[in-house]
């Protein structure tokens, strides 16, 4: 059996909650990283011209990514030559992540009616055959 300890993954449910994460290379890393994988996703779900796009950005977020050590000084701050590049990948990361909750808020609301009205049929049944 593995023996893990699971302070780390406590310490960060605890910043989590209550905002105070200090370590923004932490959350940068992270979002970027969300992006990432939104991009992956939308191009993978895309076809044609669309498809390549998300590729590309995908890309672009990945390149900010990898370049994300040398882009930042001894004490966390990044360099101003890499904060064009930072933050037009956070734009992107933003605007995916946009999408994403816009559709997961129709999904669920489509879900929820498709669900209601197939009670309504249930109820229509049951009615009718009473």
């Amino acid at each position: 059996m593995i023996d893990t300890n699971y302070d780390f993954i406590r310490t960060d449910f605890l910043l989590a909650r209550n905002g105070t994460s200090s370590d923004y290379s932490y959350v940068l890393r992270k979002m970027l990283l969300r992006g990432i994988e939104e991009a992956s996703f939308r191009s993978r779900i895309s076809a044609g011209d669309k498809s390549d796009n998300y590729k590309h950005i995908m890309c672009f977020i990945e390149d900010a990514l990898n370049e994300f050590d040398w882009s930042m000084d001894t004490y966390g701050k990044i360099y101003e030559d890499h904060k064009t590049t930072i933050v037009e990948a956070l734009q992107h990361c933003r605007c995916l992540s946009a999408i994403d909750q816009a559709e997961a808020s129709a999904d669920y609301n489509n879900l929820t009616v498709y669900i209601a009205d197939d009670r309504r049929e249930d109820d229509c049944k049951m009615t009718l055959a009473a």
